[in-house]
């Protein structure tokens, strides 16, 4: 059974166009390091959350930045739409 991975295929054609030179894809690398930060600070309040349970809002937190990360990986990867 053949499995499509095409997401994938995207995300790796989006990788090689910010990381390889020349870096002709300026507004892609900028998106690149958006959606890097927005994991990062995802994964912040995802650990926060186990660290300080009572902390209010951090379970909040790590899913707003998530989706922020996910909704800009696919306005990079397929466009905006």
């Amino acid at each position: 059974m053949r499995v499509d991975n095409k997401a994938g295929e995207l995300k790796g054609d989006l990788m090689n166009r910010v990381h390889v030179p020349p870096f002709s894809c300026q507004h892609e690398r900028g998106g690149h390091h958006l959606v890097v930060s927005l994991v990062l600070g995802a994964g912040f309040f995802f650990m926060g959350e186990e660290v300080w349970p009572q902390a209010p809002f951090l379970h909040a937190a790590w899913h707003l930045f998530g989706a922020a990360a996910i909704s800009t990986a696919n306005d990079l990867i397929f466009g905006p739409g």
